[in-house]
């Protein structure tokens, strides 16, 4: 997952967000945390709507939670 890189939210664990319509570009490049169960991976996104509880269109999102719709080719 890349920066400007279309994406939307994977049907799974999310599916009304996913068939919402709602779309989302990638802003950073992956960042990889640690805790207990491993690593995580996430990504800032600016999503086409408000996104809740957050209050803002711009948001960290888990890159295994999402699907890309369109990729950036260099």
């Amino acid at each position: 997952m890349k920066p400007g890189n279309l994406v939307r939210y994977s049907p799974f664990p999310h599916e009304e967000l996913h068939f919402s319509g709602m779309t989302g570009l990638v802003l950073s490049k992956p960042c990889v945390m640690e805790d207990q169960f491993g690593e995580l991976v996430t990504v800032d996104v600016m999503w086409s709507e408000e996104r809740r509880p957050a209050g803002d269109n711009i948001t960290w999102e888990y890159t295994d939670e999402l699907e890309i719709v369109c990729q950036v080719i260099e």
